[in-house]
């Protein structure tokens, strides 16, 4: 026979688990809310997160998939950051494109993949801190809202346009709660959850997942010296152990090798290396705003910092771990000691702070950048209320008192938590970029594929232009023998030229110092022009603008390149391409801006000429750019040096047939190729590790998320 009272037991239950799933997601929806856009979020990072991408997805909608490298006019260098080291933020749009069957925008899809990891967030750090003490429910839904909302968590998209970081916060709070429960020795569920969480995390973001997995081995690392003392606990911690590692490098192998072999022979693993004075001096400089409440008119990086209840919640963890149950009090205690360390590193302790950096291994310092709070800050969050969790579940009823006192400073720290939450979200309001701004940016006639797209790639050419550029007319044939250059597309459409030149007189306009520069420019749709300049003087310096209905581009002058780059420079290239995407003709007007402390401001800038540019009387005509096919017309055997920039992984085929692939002097991926006219495709396909690794990954994480639900269930009976 039924029990009523058991029935009534469990419908209350069931109406209670409810009520704070609904709380839950309303906190979700409210933190949120400013995602809810078809604009972005930041500044210059947003925009370039924005392009990669876009990046991305377009090379998924067209059929190439995984994706390594950038091969479409977003990054169409063969980018590699962040998809080298930081995979998780590409992928998770090409998964939300996939699921929305490829309708919504690159910046809907960027904002989407913030708005996952946050809300994401809240539901795993909610069921883990409900896995550590399933009979405290509420308490592990105020951690885990004081978790996301705190400004090391929600200031990442909002404060400082980091969306890489963010797609880590689902993961921290399982990392250290599968992490208590795998220092228990009870089975091995937890070691699994325990590897493939600290997987997900070097998916997500290395840096981040640098700083947790030290912290892992911290605990485990004390856990093992406990369990070396009892013969029955060492043969189960090594199986723990080993699940754990096992599960890691099933879920977690790829961003490893993806950095060892995205990278040329002898390239070191994290290129860019920094003094580390630059690091403590942006420490020092955020010190004290990383410990003041949150004001809108203070500097961005403030935003980052723990949190008044973050800081809280630690140091209640820190001085009620004390009374934690004997077996685990070590293990909370470790990971307290390793979040305390964290804080050092982050707000500076004199002698102390500069001593540790000083002292840390380079490739952890490399890793960690200029701005250790963006890395700190979030796994302070994860482990502190994980902690939090684990030590009053600890006391339980053997100390009511003080934890009715650890409940009321715990809804208060979260109450002030959603006050800063508010902050946060006003802030992500102010640095709004509305929809159109985005659409402009993003037009492929305005597309920059900035010097971040160089970002741990072993070099950049020294054609690089710091503004918007055409690839398919960054295209050369070199001497086999000499490497120099014998043929370019811009060569040759500058010798193809026959149209007359017009002087760049300059007239003055409404706006002040912003002069207007001789004629309109006009460019039919479908057609792309050569615009060739003889500059007055090699040292102009100023702005000079591109600006039209469809058309915004800026290029710095003297030099807007490096050495072979545009710019005013005796050696610089003087030509530039434009071309519309807009449906009809386009008027664009040049202007220049000069420098404030440049003299008076110049009559004349020189001269200039605009010539429509015939694709099939170029050296190397550009079919597609994804995959790279180009018709080749060369005057003699030579080698084809094209946009990308080399790593290990290029395949292609000339007139069908296989042939090898090089790198030039400018680091640039080339093809020999035979005289006359020859029929090339490029294309990255990665090596054989690389490949395995991927795919071993994206199906042993879904094997384990399709085990989750009987987890879930074992976990739900043990808690009635």
């Amino acid at each position: 026979m039924n029990d009523p009272a058991r029935s009534v037991s469990s419908w209350r239950r069931g109406v209670l688990e409810a009520l704070r799933w609904a709380l839950l997601l309303v906190a979700g929806w409210w933190l949120t809310s400013p995602l809810a856009t078809s604009g972005l979020i930041g500044g210059g990072d947003t925009v370039w997160y924005h392009h990669q991408v876009a990046d991305a997805v377009t090379q998924a909608r067209s059929g190439v998939f995984p994706v390594f490298v950038g091969q479409t006019q977003y990054a169409f260098n063969g980018a590699i950051h962040p998809i080298r080291t930081a995979p998780e933020c590409q992928y998770l749009a090409v998964g939300i494109d996939w699921i929305t069957g490829h309708r919504l925008s690159f910046q809907v899809l960027l904002n989407l993949t913030a708005w996952v990891s946050l809300t994401f967030g809240l539901v795993t750090a909610y069921l883990s801190l409900v896995w550590l003490s399933p009979r405290h429910r509420w308490r592990a839904l105020a951690l885990a809202v004081a978790y996301v909302a705190s400004p090391g968590v929600l200031g990442l998209p909002y404060a400082q346009d980091l969306y890489m970081s963010t797609t880590a916060v689902p993961w921290l709070p399982v990392v250290f709660a599968a992490l208590v429960q795998t220092c228990r020795l009870t089975g091995w569920v937890a070691p699994l959850v325990l590897g493939a969480s600290v997987g997900a995390t070097w998916w997500a973001h290395s840096p981040i997942a640098l700083w947790s997995t030290l912290a892992v081995f911290a605990v485990l690392g004390v856990r093992g010296l406990q369990a070396l003392r009892v013969r029955s606990e060492w043969g189960r911690f090594a199986g723990s152990g080993a699940t754990a590692a096992a599960a890691l490098a099933a879920v977690g192998s790829y961003p490893f090798v993806s950095v060892l072999t995205l990278r040329v022979a002898g390239e070191r693993v994290v290129p860019t290396l920094f003094p580390r004075e630059r690091l403590l001096a942006e420490v020092q400089g955020a010190f004290p705003g990383t410990l003041l409440p949150l004001k809108l008119d203070a500097p961005l990086l403030t935003f980052i910092q723990p949190g008044y209840t973050i800081l809280v919640v630690l140091l209640a963890a820190a001085t009620l771990s004390f009374w934690a149950a004997p077996e685990r009090r070590r293990i909370i205690q470790t990971l307290i000691a390793v979040c305390l360390v964290y804080l050092v590193l982050i707000l500076p302790m004199p002698g102390i702070t500069a001593w540790l950096w000083q002292h840390l291994p380079t490739m952890w310092v490399a890793m960690t950048n200029l701005w250790p709070m963006q890395r700190f800050c979030v796994v302070i969050a994860g482990a502190s209320v994980v902690a939090l969790q684990q030590v009053l579940s600890d006391i339980g009823e053997r100390d009511s008192k003080r934890r009715e006192v650890v409940r009321v400073l715990l809804f208060a720290g979260v109450a002030w938590t959603l006050y800063e939450a508010d902050a946060l979200r006003t802030l992500a309001r102010q640095r709004l970029q509305p929809a159109e701004a985005v659409a402009q940016v993003a037009r492929e006639e305005n597309v920059n594929v900035s010097a971040y797209c160089y970002q741990q790639l072993p070099h950049r050419p020294s054609y690089f232009i710091h503004g918007v550029a055409d690839p398919r007319m960054e295209m050369r044939l070199l001497s086999p023998e000499t490497g120099a250059v014998i043929a370019s597309n811009k060569r040759a459409a500058e010798a193809a030229s026959t149209e007359p030149w017009f002087d760049l007189q300059t007239v003055r306009t409404a706006n002040p110092g912003v002069l207007r520069l001789g004629q309109l420019l006009q460019l039919n749709p479908g057609i792309r022009y050569l615009v060739t300049f003889e500059f007055s003087r090699s040292d102009l310096r100023g702005i000079l603008r591109f600006v039209g209905p469809g058309m915004q581009r800026v290029y710095v002058l003297p030099s807007a390149g490096d050495a072979k780059g545009f710019g005013a420079g005796p050696d610089q290239e003087k030509s530039l391409v434009l071309w519309t995407s807009l449906a009809e003709l386009e008027s664009v007007q040049m202007e220049f801006i000069p420098d404030a402390g440049a003299g008076p401001a110049p009559r004349s800038l020189g001269r200039a000429r605009l010539a429509a540019i015939d694709p099939h009387r170029l050296p190397v005509e550009v079919e597609s750019l994804t995959p790279l096919t180009m018709t080749v017309r060369s005057p003699a055997p030579s080698r084809l040096e094209t946009v990308r920039v080399f790593v290990p992984g290029w395949r292609a085929r000339v007139n069908g047939q296989a042939v090898p692939v090089s790198r030039s002097g400018e680091g640039l991926l080339t093809i020999e190729v035979p005289a006359g006219e020859s029929q090339v495709v490029a294309e990255y396909v990665g090596s054989v590790l690389l490949r395995s690794a991927f795919w071993l990954n994206l199906v042993s994480a879904a094997g384990i998320v399709l085990g989750l639900p009987a987890l879930a269930w074992r976990t739900r009976r043990a808690s009635w």
